[in-house]
């Protein structure tokens, strides 16, 4: 699966733990642009919108680093019981600050899940992780799914 880390993905790393990350989904409809998207604002008109959908809080968070990789990891987002008709496209990891306008976009992860009204939304991670900072010391991104 393809994960893409947004800009500020390596400076947010070091707050993976402390921070208030939260997941959203977004349709497949949308695009990821790591030149563009800063803040969640840039992608909530891809977000989804049918009964039952929520955020979610991220529980669960990980940072390790055996000398060379930093891996960040979480529980697995899940996004409730979601009104049938809608296909998830993007599973969108973020920094909550105060509201969409200055919460930063960490990295999103390509899912393919058509909701049905009866199954949960669950995006299950990868055991490499969300995220993996290779050679952490020099900051070369690798993501989670590679």
């Amino acid at each position: 699966m393809l994960s893409v880390a947004y800009r500020r993905a390596a400076l947010l790393a070091s707050q993976w733990t402390t921070a208030d990350v939260r997941w959203l989904a977004v349709t497949t409809d949308y695009a990821p642009d790591v030149d563009t998207d800063e803040f969640v604002a840039a992608v909530t008109s891809w977000e989804l919108t049918g009964a039952g959908y929520a955020r979610w809080v991220a529980t669960g968070r990980v940072a390790s680093f055996d000398g060379a990789t930093l891996v960040l990891d979480c529980d697995d987002p899940q996004f409730g019981v979601v009104a049938a008709g809608e296909t998830i496209g993007w599973a969108i990891a973020y920094r909550h600050v105060t509201d969409d306008t200055d919460s930063e976009l960490i990295c999103a992860l390509r899912v393919e899940f058509a909701t049905d009204g009866a199954t949960p939304v669950t995006v299950v991670i990868s055991d490499r992780g969300v995220l993996r900072f290779a050679d952490a010391r020099h900051r070369r991104l690798e993501p989670g799914w590679a």
